[in-house]
Order: C-alpha cells, then structure tokens, then sequence
C-alpha cells in the first residue's frame, strides 16, 4: 500500500498552514504561536481495501482512510524552549552551530482523520512491448464522513470550510496521483518463448481472475 499513499505540502496546496488550519483547530496557535508554519497531509490507508465484483471488467473497492496532519516547524522554533530565548543568543546559537539556518525539523503530527471511502474500479489489459498488462482506474469516488482520530492540539472542528478542502485535495490531487500509479500496470507472467493473447479479466470478491491463450515457441 505504500506505493498509494501520497503527502502533500504548502507547495501543492495554500491553505496547508498553521495559519488557515487554527480556523478548525484553534490549539495550533497556541502550541506553535502565531507565525504561520507550513504543515503537510498525508493520505494512506488504515488497511488492505476489500473488493466485490460490480461487472465484467470492473469491482467496488472501500477502504478505511487516515488524514494526517502535520506542523512543519523549523530548526529555530524547535530549538526554543518554552520561555523563548532571545535572538542574540539564538544567533549565537547558529554561529555555533547548534541550530542550522535551512535544516528542518521532523513533522508533528497535529490531528489525524478518518474515514471509510468506497470507489468503483475498472480494470483493462493493455499490451507493452511483447508483454500485457493489467491495468486499473479509479472511478465514482465516496468519500463518505470524517471523524477525528486523535489530535495533539485539542479540539478539531469539522467545519465546511476544511472537508471542502479536503475534498478537493482527494479528488483533485491524490486521485490523479493513484490513478497514475495504477495505470503503470502490472506485469503479466510472460517469458521469452511464451507470449499472451485473447486476455481477459474476470473481477471476483477479493481478486481479479485473469484468463488468457498463449503461443509457446520450443
């Protein structure tokens, strides 16, 4: 499932900062103060998907979903102590080396989602070079309602406002990127003197079961 799993940051989506994130989880600016940092997402799967046949050449698959919300701190604030050292000894610091001017620091984990999302798939055999393989896409995507699953930062708010965000970060981003790594494919059993042809797909509970002819040369 590693290969499905996608982070995305400030770089791909504005609205990933403490800034605009305090609006549903007030406790950011109270942990990390009123300097906007940026945060990251990361979308994976809590588990292996389930699958039932829907068609000939396509399944519905559902899976539980974890949203991950993390605080990218730098070195500096990380290197700050409650009270707050002053700047002379946090130049210092870094002179020193102690606290590095570009070095960042791991992400925090703020709050974490969840929820259980279902889509339709569709599979196809496609032919490469002398070799076949089998393909999938995405398609009617549910994103169905989140919950909150843990939160280091207090209250988290469900408002509007982030599950439109998220929404449209799913669809938009993580979808597209799935979908790209789904049609790199897998390969088919092939060897140099066996080749495939007349493949077909066959989708069942669990499993797509793949029928084909074949020419063997001795």
């Amino acid at each position: 499932m590693g290969r499905l799993q996608r982070t995305l940051t400030s770089k791909n989506v504005p609205e990933l900062n403490t800034d605009f994130m305090s609006l549903v989880a007030p406790g950011l600016k109270k942990r990390y103060g009123s300097k906007t940092l940026p945060m990251q997402l990361r979308i994976f799967m809590a588990a292996a998907p389930t699958m039932q046949t829907t068609s000939a050449s396509g399944a519905h698959a559902a899976a539980d979903i974890r949203l991950e919300f993390a605080v990218l701190p730098s070195s500096s604030e990380e290197f700050q102590d409650e009270n707050n050292i002053d700047s002379m000894a946090l130049s210092m610091a870094k002179f020193l080396g102690l606290v590095l001017e570009d070095a960042g620091a791991e992400p925090q984990v703020a709050f974490t989602l969840g929820g259980h999302a279902s889509c339709g798939l569709s599979f196809d055999i496609a032919t490469r070079g002398s070799g076949q393989l089998l393909q999938a896409e995405i398609e009617q995507l549910d994103l169905g309602k989140w919950a909150v699953e843990s939160s280091s930062v207090g209250t988290v708010n469900l408002i509007d406002s982030l599950l439109d965000v998220i929404s449209k970060l799913i669809e938009d981003v993580a979808v597209p990127a799935i979908n790209s790594v789904l049609k790199q494919g897998m390969p088919l059993p092939s060897s140099q003197n066996m080749h495939l042809k007349n493949t077909i797909l066959m989708p069942r509970d669990g499993y797509v079961l793949v029928a084909s002819d074949f020419d063997f040369a001795l």
